[in-house]
């Protein structure tokens, strides 16, 4: 009683979250905003929802706003009966890491289509921290259950469809995929809910979260480069690059029919990192691309992410959107600042509307096969490459 006592006391004093990524960027010197909003974003906590795991508690601050369904806010949304509705699903970079309400992505592209549109527009950021293209899927089939159903989606995807396979191995793989699975099976299993009863107990005492504490830093410290907390990562591999983009082009597959089915419009958008493309990196950007552990399998993806965009034509690859910039625009390897989120917003919001104007009510077109872009021999030209580099 006395050690745990004791541990709490140290867990207690020692409380303050650790800096996140992009949180200790240069961006933020004279932005008076900075303080006050990585305070808001350490306070904002994670609430279990039906099939897509987790979505934000509502929460009410001065430049972070989350409402009653787990849905950051977008300024200047109206959202009347005969608004035109755009769904926008996506990770933290579309949900606005690093940014107040006012210049998320997901507020940026509002304005842009509101200039532009003849009708009122309603932009919903339906994207979630660590969101992945699978989870992005069902939330979007359960807003056409409850028949809600939009005018027009946006997919925003990349990072988080590689991030999580490169620390578990598995294509398709959630971030803290160990953690989750552990509390579900120790939920589920009757035959030892004395042992999970002791386990739980001991993983909620101060004395273990201090242990874990010290151990996490360790392994931060002396292994750099791992991949999500829990996993047994890194795994880069071809393989698992050709798994990764079959498991999002099935998920391409399935969005088209349903929009076909639905008669929504619909747009995909992957996403920029620091370690491709073209852009003048900044001396802070450089070494973003140099320290980044996850780079090689991050390559062997975008490679095969060419192929899968010439052949499926609401894909738009926007690894080089920021090619004509100089100015910094990451906050880390893949989040990015206001500056980086004005200029993709255009981008997303260009394309929207040139798909709008040419909109007809032909068939829907043969849908990609997911295994297309596997084995190619341009991709296979390229993964020799990439082992030799």
């Amino acid at each position: 009683a006395l050690v745990e006592l004791g541990a709490a006391i140290v867990v207690g004093r020692n409380s303050p979250t650790a800096t996140l990524p992009g949180e200790g960027s240069p961006y933020y010197r004279g932005k008076p905003w900075a303080t006050a909003y990585w305070r808001e974003f350490h306070a904002v906590r994670n609430a279990y929802h039906p099939y897509f795991l987790w979505r934000a508690r509502p929460f009410q601050g001065r430049l972070i706003n989350v409402d009653s369904n787990g849905m950051r806010a977008t300024p200047g949304a109206r959202c009347t009966p005969d608004a035109y509705q755009v769904y926008t699903f996506g990770g933290s970079t579309l949900w606005g890491w690093g940014e107040p309400d006012s210049t998320t992505l997901g507020a940026l592209i509002q304005s842009e289509l509101a200039n532009t549109s003849r009708r009122p527009v309603c932009v919903r950021n339906f994207a979630q921290l660590g969101s992945n293209s699978t989870q992005d899927l069902i939330q979007l089939v359960r807003e056409l259950q409850a028949g809600r159903i939009p005018d027009a989606v946006v997919f925003y995807s990349g990072v988080n469809e590689i991030t999580p396979p490169y620390g578990y191995g598995e294509a398709g793989a959630h971030f803290d995929l160990r953690i989750v699975a552990s509390r579900v099976e120790g939920g589920l299993n009757d035959s030892h809910r004395a042992r999970q009863s002791l386990g739980t107990w001991v993983a909620g005492s101060s004395l273990w979260r201090l242990a874990s504490r010290i151990g996490a830093a360790g392994r931060r410290t002396g292994q750099p480069g791992r991949g999500p907390a829990g996993a047994g990562g890194p795994f880069v591999s071809p393989g698992l690059a050709d798994s990764i983009v079959s498991t999002f082009a099935a998920n391409l597959v399935v969005l088209d029919a349903v929009a076909s089915r639905y008669g929504f419009l619909y747009e995909v958008f992957w996403q920029p990192n620091a370690l491709v493309g073209r852009k003048f990196l900044t001396s802070e950007e450089q070494v973003m691309r140099t320290e980044a552990g996850i780079t090689p399998l991050v390559e062997l993806v975008y490679s095969r992410i060419t192929c899968v965009t010439g052949l499926y034509g609401h894909l738009h690859d926007l690894r080089d959107v920021f090619a004509g910039e100089s100015a910094l625009v990451y906050l880390d390897w893949h989040h990015v600042n206001a500056t980086g989120n004005r200029v993709i917003a255009g981008a997303i919001a260009q394309t929207l509307s040139q798909a709008l104007r040419q909109r007809t009510r032909s068939s829907a077109i043969a849908p990609l096969r997911p295994g297309e872009c596997v084995g190619s021999p341009r991709i296979a030209k390229e993964t020799q490459a990439s082992g030799a580099r």
